[in-house]
């Protein structure tokens, strides 16, 4: 099951949609199938792989007063 999901995902990311849609697909499974909670490595590893990929957003700093 890990490997469908981590292809759905990969597919997610090919067709510009949002990180969170592939987060909650895979949160989505844990909590329909209780006992893939860990069985799920290699979709999370494709998952963290994207978010590496994701532009950084950093806060603009408060001015010093």
């Amino acid at each position: 099951m890990s490997q469908l999901l981590a292809e759905y995902i990969e597919d997610l990311y090919s067709k510009g949609a949002p990180f969170a849609q592939a987060k909650h697909a895979i949160l989505a499974v844990q909590h329909t199938f209780p006992a893939t909670f860990r069985r799920l490595k290699h979709a999370w590893d494709v998952l963290a792989s994207w978010r590496q990929r994701l532009p950084v957003h950093l806060r603009v700093p408060a001015p010093e007063e």
